[in-house]
């Protein structure tokens, strides 16, 4: 069978910064799932509303939406590492005192203002590393290469929103919708340590990038 059916993973072979930011990705994909599983499960069980539940996922929709667009901005004028490593640990806090509202610990019951709060803050700041990631990628990898990183990334979508839904149901079930959370904090954790290797990404990186393939006179 012709070779070019297959998927292409000369970008994870060939580049390390992409290996970091590809099983980085994956993991924090499945840490969000996580979030988006828990967040309604317990609204619903501290709230019993399905009106709730819904504002809750929309508060963590709307402050996605937001971090996105905003960390297309930043990741233009400020270093990419810094602000990938800002946002993913202010992810794993974010899930950390999702996870410290869940024990009781700030003030013997769940607050449901605290998971509103959380949740935002997380989708916020965890889509400013995302849009970081995007942007960081076509530095580190030639753009003959670049279709190839666009059909891994889809991959870890793929598998990131495939199996975080079953881990989260199989977490809340059998520990509680508390360890669901510390799970996602611990993964977030794990990404941290990944991207530290990273090399530092200015925004000059990418104009030297784009230096290289030079599109015509102007």
């Amino acid at each position: 069978m012709p070779r070019s059916i297959y998927l292409d993973v000369s970008p994870l072979r060939d580049s390390a910064p992409f290996r970091r930011i590809f099983v980085a990705r994956l993991i924090s994909l499945v840490a969000i799932g996580l979030l988006l599983v828990s967040v309604p499960v317990q609204m619903w069980n501290l709230t019993q509303s399905s009106a709730q539940v819904g504002a809750a996922t929309a508060v963590t929709g709307a402050t996605t939406f937001l971090g996105m667009l905003v960390g297309g901005t930043l990741a233009d004028r400020f270093d990419r590492k810094r602000l990938i490593l800002v946002g993913r640990t202010g992810a794993g806090a974010s899930f950390a005192g999702l996870a410290a509202n869940a024990f009781g610990a700030y003030g013997g019951e769940p607050s449901v203002a605290i998971v509103y709060l959380l949740a935002g803050v997380d989708g916020l700041i965890g889509a400013l590393s995302t849009s970081a990631l995007m942007a960081a990628v076509p530095t580190l990898i030639p753009r003959e290469k670049l279709v190839a990183v666009g059909a891994l990334s889809s991959l870890t979508v793929r598998l990131g929103t495939a199996v975080s839904p079953g881990i989260a149901g199989l977490l809340i079930a059998s520990a509680g919708v508390e360890w669901a959370y510390v799970t996602a904090a611990a993964l977030a954790t794990i990404t941290v340590l990944i991207l530290i290797g990273l090399p530092a990404m200015h925004r000059t990186v990418r104009a030297c990038q784009t230096d290289r393939f030079p599109s015509g006179p102007h």
